[in-house]
């Protein structure tokens, strides 16, 4: 009695990253997985300005102007990044968002009916994974979808 295999087509890849080496390694394996199945790239950043501000007092600018300015920065090197990717324009969605990075990756997949999630292993190390988790390992425990997890290169 044999075991059939079904065969997966990929249509929606999503692909987190956050401008790391890491993910630029993780980058080459989604990019491969698009153009073996001709699949909508969906490259996804998103600004976590709960890590980044805190502890910050900037008393001549809001919070909202604060976080505009640095979602329209991240935006910019998100559109450079993407020209940089070896994929065409027209099948590359790039997609940015504020909020927690494990679950704003979750939230993204489902609203773009993501087939695949591709991303990079490591991030935080050490005391920071043990202080903010893994994201990586968040997506992989909570995701509606395959998560391929790429380590960092040698």
């Amino acid at each position: 009695m044999g075991i059939k295999s079904k065969e997966i087509t990929l249509k929606r890849i999503l692909f987190p990253t956050d401008f790391s080496a890491i993910s630029g390694h993780a980058s080459a394996y989604a990019t491969s997985l698009a153009k073996a199945y001709g699949a909508t790239l969906y490259v996804l950043h998103v600004v976590d300005l709960s890590l980044e501000g805190g502890g910050m007092y900037v008393p001549h600018i809001s919070f909202d102007v604060l976080e505009k300015e640095e979602e329209s920065e991240e935006a910019k090197q998100l559109k450079r990044y993407c020209a940089g990717l070896a994929y065409p324009a027209e099948k590359l969605e790039p997609i940015i968002c504020s909020g927690s990075p494990e679950t704003e990756i979750l939230r993204v997949s489902l609203e773009k009916t993501a087939d695949i999630i591709v991303m990079g292993t490591a991030g935080e190390g050490g005391v920071g994974r043990l202080v903010y988790g893994s994201n990586t390992e968040h997506v992989m425990r909570n995701a509606h979808v395959p998560v391929l997890a790429i380590p960092p290169a040698d």
